[in-house]
Protein backbone atom coordinates (compact mmCIF):
# COMPACT_ATOMS: atom_id res chain seq x y z
CA UNK A 1 0.00 0.00 0.00
CA UNK A 2 1.30 3.07 -1.15
CA UNK A 3 -1.08 5.87 0.82
CA UNK A 4 -1.41 7.76 -2.80
CA UNK A 5 0.63 9.93 -5.01
CA UNK A 6 1.00 13.13 -4.54
CA UNK A 7 1.71 15.86 -6.47
CA UNK A 8 3.83 19.26 -5.78
CA UNK A 9 4.83 20.91 -9.06
CA UNK A 10 6.22 18.55 -11.49
CA UNK A 11 7.22 15.83 -8.85
CA UNK A 12 5.72 13.28 -8.08
CA UNK A 13 5.78 11.25 -4.40
CA UNK A 14 4.66 8.02 -3.98
CA UNK A 15 5.14 4.95 -1.77
CA UNK A 16 5.76 6.70 1.52
CA UNK A 17 6.14 4.76 4.56
CA UNK A 18 8.41 4.08 7.49
CA UNK A 19 9.99 0.63 9.80
CA UNK A 20 7.78 -0.23 13.31
CA UNK A 21 10.01 1.40 15.95
CA UNK A 22 10.20 2.62 19.83
CA UNK A 23 10.31 6.00 21.23
CA UNK A 24 14.19 6.43 21.54
CA UNK A 25 15.00 4.39 18.84
CA UNK A 26 15.83 5.01 14.75
CA UNK A 27 13.85 4.21 12.15
CA UNK A 28 13.99 4.84 8.65
CA UNK A 29 11.55 6.51 5.56
CA UNK A 30 11.17 4.94 2.69
CA UNK A 31 9.78 6.78 -1.02
CA UNK A 32 9.84 7.36 -4.90
CA UNK A 33 10.67 10.48 -5.74
CA UNK A 34 9.69 11.21 -9.58
CA UNK A 35 10.42 14.74 -11.28
CA UNK A 36 8.60 15.29 -14.90
CA UNK A 37 10.10 18.31 -15.17
CA UNK A 38 12.73 19.79 -18.06
CA UNK A 39 14.97 20.19 -14.86
CA UNK A 40 17.13 18.52 -12.39
CA UNK A 41 15.46 19.08 -8.44
CA UNK A 42 17.53 18.37 -5.39
CA UNK A 43 15.65 16.81 -2.65
CA UNK A 44 17.25 18.50 0.64
CA UNK A 45 16.48 16.55 3.69
CA UNK A 46 13.13 16.29 5.96
CA UNK A 47 12.48 17.36 9.67
CA UNK A 48 9.32 15.82 11.78
CA UNK A 49 8.35 16.79 15.37
CA UNK A 50 8.48 12.52 15.60
CA UNK A 51 12.33 12.39 15.50
CA UNK A 52 15.17 14.05 17.06
CA UNK A 53 16.70 14.31 13.53
CA UNK A 54 16.11 13.24 9.83
CA UNK A 55 18.94 12.78 7.80
CA UNK A 56 18.77 11.31 4.16
CA UNK A 57 21.71 8.24 4.50
CA UNK A 58 22.77 5.56 1.97
CA UNK A 59 23.76 2.32 2.07
CA UNK A 60 26.77 0.79 -0.06
CA UNK A 61 28.84 -2.28 -0.46
CA UNK A 62 32.59 -1.26 -0.32
CA UNK A 63 34.29 -4.79 -0.86
CA UNK A 64 32.77 -7.09 1.83
CA UNK A 65 31.61 -4.48 4.17
CA UNK A 66 28.28 -2.40 3.93
CA UNK A 67 28.24 0.92 5.10
CA UNK A 68 25.89 3.21 5.83
CA UNK A 69 26.85 7.18 5.25
CA UNK A 70 25.18 10.76 5.50
CA UNK A 71 24.52 12.02 2.40
CA UNK A 72 25.25 15.92 3.35
CA UNK A 73 24.45 17.59 -0.07
CA UNK A 74 20.95 16.23 -1.51
CA UNK A 75 20.24 13.54 -3.87
CA UNK A 76 19.60 14.62 -7.30
CA UNK A 77 16.48 13.77 -9.25
CA UNK A 78 17.49 13.96 -12.63
CA UNK A 79 14.72 15.70 -15.64
CA UNK A 80 11.89 13.09 -16.22
CA UNK A 81 13.69 10.52 -14.09
CA UNK A 82 13.16 9.25 -10.56
CA UNK A 83 15.25 8.30 -7.28
CA UNK A 84 14.03 5.33 -5.26
CA UNK A 85 14.20 5.31 -0.94
CA UNK A 86 14.67 1.60 -0.19
CA UNK A 87 16.04 -0.43 2.24
CA UNK A 88 19.74 -0.92 1.53
CA UNK A 89 19.92 2.20 -0.69
CA UNK A 90 18.83 5.78 0.02
CA UNK A 91 16.87 6.54 2.81
CA UNK A 92 15.78 8.89 5.89
CA UNK A 93 16.95 8.17 8.90
CA UNK A 94 14.78 9.16 11.17
CA UNK A 95 17.25 9.31 14.68
CA UNK A 96 15.99 9.55 18.45
CA UNK A 97 12.06 8.88 17.86
CA UNK A 98 10.04 11.32 20.22
CA UNK A 99 7.17 8.83 20.36
CA UNK A 100 6.70 4.96 19.37
CA UNK A 101 5.67 4.42 15.66
CA UNK A 102 3.30 1.54 15.52
CA UNK A 103 2.66 -0.10 12.48
CA UNK A 104 -0.65 0.79 10.76
CA UNK A 105 -0.19 4.63 12.24
CA UNK A 106 1.41 7.48 10.34
CA UNK A 107 3.00 10.24 10.99
CA UNK A 108 3.48 14.19 9.24
CA UNK A 109 6.64 14.31 7.41
CA UNK A 110 7.98 17.68 5.84
CA UNK A 111 10.13 16.72 2.51
CA UNK A 112 12.27 19.81 1.25
CA UNK A 113 13.41 20.21 -2.20
CA UNK A 114 15.79 22.76 -3.35
CA UNK A 115 13.54 24.46 -6.29
CA UNK A 116 10.18 23.24 -5.42
CA UNK A 117 10.66 24.49 -1.65
CA UNK A 118 9.01 22.27 1.11
CA UNK A 119 5.61 19.75 0.99
CA UNK A 120 4.15 18.08 4.35
CA UNK A 121 3.31 14.32 3.43
CA UNK A 122 1.69 11.56 5.84
CA UNK A 123 3.78 8.33 6.14
CA UNK A 124 2.40 5.25 6.80
CA UNK A 125 4.00 3.11 9.60
CA UNK A 126 4.37 -0.65 7.77
CA UNK A 127 6.00 -3.26 8.06
CA UNK A 128 6.45 -5.02 4.32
Amino acid sequence: EDGGTISHGELRIRNIWARPAFRSANSAVYLNLQNHGAHAERFLGATTEFAAAAEIHQVKMEGDVMLMTPVLSGVEIPANGHVEFLPNGYHLMLIDLQSDLSEGGSFPLELQFEQSGPILVDVLVDQP
